[in-house]
């Protein structure tokens, strides 16, 4: 799952919520890297389903961002509550 948007995190860095609000309306892109948040420097692919190694890199490595496979039948049945 790491795509385009990991990648281009790495390359250019992310914007802090003051400084590119969510508006909720199509817009360009007005990402001015010269008031950046953060940068990625590293991509760590953990094992699916292991919440032990997930606990240990939120201890080890810092924050930790999460993609989720949408495309699944379980995912497309979900109406609320914990999706176990």
């Amino acid at each position: 799952m790491i795509g385009f948007s990991s990648f281009y995190s790495i390359c250019t860095g992310i914007d802090t919520e003051q400084s590119y609000p969510y508006e909720a309306r199509r817009r360009h892109c007005r990402f001015n890297p010269d008031i950046i948040g953060a940068t990625d420097t590293n991509i760590v692919k953990l094992p699916s389903g292991d919440e032990k190694a997930l606990k240990e890199a939120v201890a080890t490595i810092g924050p930790i961002a999460v993609g989720i496979d949408a495309m699944s039948a379980e995912f497309g049945a979900y109406t609320s509550g914990r999706l176990s």
